[in-house]
C-alpha cells in the first residue's frame, strides 16, 4: 500500500474500484463490524479513489497553469526587452532633438552673421561706388 503511485492510478483500475465503492453493501460501518483492519484498508481505498479522481481533474489544470506561467515569463522578458528598446529610442530622440535645437540655434546665428555681413558688403559697395566718383573728380582736377 505504501508503494502505490497515487498520481498514476489508471482509469481501468478506477473503474474496478468504483464498482466496489458504489456498492451499497460496502459501507465503512458494515466493514468495521466485520474487521477494524478491513475498515481501515477500506478507508484507504476510498481515500485513494477520491484522490485519483481529484488528481485527474486537477492535473490538466496544473499543466495549463504551468504553461500560462511560462507564457507569462516569456511575455515579461519580451516586455523588458521592449522597455529597454523604448528607453534607447527615447534617448536617441532626445539626442536628436538636442542636435536639432543646436542646429537651429547655429542657423539663427549664421542668419544674423549673414545679415551683418550683407550690410557690411552693401556699405562697402556704396563706399567703393562713392570713391570711384571721387576718383573721377580728382582725375579731372589734375
Amino acid at each position: 500500500m505504501q508503494e502505490i503511485d497515487k498520481d498514476h492510478i489508471s482509469q481501468k483500475t478506477l473503474l474496478k474500484i468504483e464498482k466496489l465503492t458504489h456498492d451499497s453493501t460496502m459501507s465503512k460501518e458494515r466493514i468495521k463490524n466485520i474487521s477494524d483492519v478491513a475498515a481501515s484498508i477500506w478507508g484507504f481505498v476510498l481515500a485513494m479513489e477520491s484522490y485519483a479522481k481529484a488528481f485527474k481533474d486537477i492535473e490538466p489544470k496544473r499543466a495549463k497553469v504551468n504553461l500560462l506561467r511560462e507564457k507569462l515569463r516569456k511575455s515579461e522578458e519580451e516586455l523588458m526587452t521592449l522597455e529597454e528598446s523604448f528607453k534607447k529610442l527615447q534617448e536617441t530622440i532626445k539626442d536628436l532633438n538636442d542636435k536639432l535645437k543646436k542646429a537651429q540655434e547655429d542657423m539663427e546665428s549664421y542668419k544674423e552673421e549673414t545679415k551683418v555681413l550683407q550690410e557690411k558688403q552693401d556699405r562697402a559697395e556704396k563706399l567703393i561706388t562713392g570713391l570711384e566718383g571721387t576718383k573721377e573728380g580728382w582725375a579731372v582736377r589734375r
